[in-house]
């Protein structure tokens, strides 16, 4: 992957992240809407740096985090083989370095997922990540209700991908958010 050796380990953000980030929400979702699922098999392995962009809540809007994903030993039906994770960083803007929020010696991993393929009608050609799948949360857990619907925005570029976060409530969707996420550095997860 010659693109992902040009960013990982880089200290800050990528211009094509910091661009991403000053995006309006309603252009990001028409790139969204229009973007392709990403090859779940090269998502595994990796984690990229991730930052909600002013389309989000106002809780989140700006908050940063780092997403990795990793290839499942036993996974549900229908899902790709992969799941990831968050690690919350501190807040900063695009030019600041990512610093992982730690847990004792360790980085605070959370937010568990599972990868499906399709995302629906407004962003057919997506995966969907899925809270609710991963087996470590409650059925009544909030983040059961959350699903992304991760993309690329370049066919060209397999480094740079937006997230739109929604919830599922009483039969209802609502936009939650949207994260813009550039490949980052190798995982050292071993599930």
């Amino acid at each position: 992957m010659k693109a992902a050796a040009r960013i990982e380990g880089r200290e800050t953000a990528s211009d094509a992240l910091r661009a991403l980030v000053r995006t309006p929400a309603a252009t990001l979702l028409g790139l969204a809407s229009r973007g392709t699922a990403p090859d779940p098999l090269r998502l595994a392995g990796w984690e990229f740096r991730a930052s909600w962009t002013a389309g989000s809540l106002p809780a989140v809007a700006g908050a940063r985090h780092r997403r990795g994903f990793y290839r499942m030993r036993s996974a549900p039906r229908g899902s790709t083989g992969v799941a990831g994770y968050s690690i919350p960083c501190h807040r900063g803007g695009p030019d600041d370095p990512w610093v992982d929020r730690l847990r004792g010696p360790a980085a605070l991993r959370r937010g568990w997922c599972v990868l499906f393929p399709g995302g629906g009608p407004r962003f057919p050609d997506s995966l969907l990540v899925d809270y609710s799948r991963a087996g470590r949360l409650h059925r009544i857990h909030p983040l059961s209700v959350l699903r992304e619907h991760l993309v690329r925005i370049a066919p060209d570029d397999p480094d740079l991908l937006v997230a739109v976060r929604e919830a599922r409530v009483g039969g209802q969707v609502r936009h939650l958010g949207i994260a813009v996420m550039e490949r980052h550095v190798r995982s050292n997860l071993v599930p």
